[in-house]
């Protein structure tokens, strides 16, 4: 939620020491290189984003915003052959992701029918990878309360107990 603020507000250069502090503690999972390799985009630093989508893509090679971003990538650095398949795998894989949305749709599952334990599941890590995105910036008060979230939405969070176990006494911090 943080590096996705400051690249709106243009402020890139923050985003990136913010996601390389993060990768210095553990290794960004594919989504995160991706949104690094973004950064690396708008502060025009071609090789590094290449290098970043690409990680990205050994890591999940199906991920459609991977292979966007290694073209735009590739396709400043002058590599336009290798920029235009990625932007063919990418239009495939967008293609596959829409196709796949219209038969969910025809098959009468709406948004009322998805398993609300699976929501809570997805939530509660991002809720976890956002908290732990503002202790990288010292930001302590933010991330317990991130990680207080992700608890709620799964009481048997081991990762979200530990990191709140880890920080020193804060107020309001749910109890065993």
């Amino acid at each position: 939620v943080l590096v996705d603020s400051l690249l709106n507000l243009g402020r890139e250069g923050e985003a990136i020491a913010a996601l390389e502090t993060r990768s210095q503690a553990s290794v960004l999972a594919a989504p995160g290189r991706v949104v690094l390799g973004q950064a690396y985009l708008q502060a025009e630093d071609y090789p590094s984003a290449q290098r970043e989508f690409a990680a990205a893509l050994v890591a999940a090679p199906r991920l459609a915003a991977a292979h966007y971003g290694l073209a735009e990538a590739l396709a400043q650095l002058g590599r336009t052959a290798e920029a235009q398949t990625h932007r063919e795998e990418y239009a495939r894989l967008k293609q596959q992701d829409l196709a796949a949305w219209d038969r969910m749709r025809g098959a009468g599952r709406g948004i009322e029918k998805v398993n609300p334990a699976e929501v809570r599941g997805v939530v509660s890590a991002f809720c976890l990878r956002a908290g732990s995105l503002y202790a990288a910036h010292s930001r302590v008060a933010d991330a317990a309360h991130y990680w207080q979230r992700a608890l709620v939405l799964d009481p048997a969070n081991r990762e979200a107990q530990s990191l709140l176990e880890s920080l020193p006494s804060a107020p309001g911090r749910i109890a065993k």
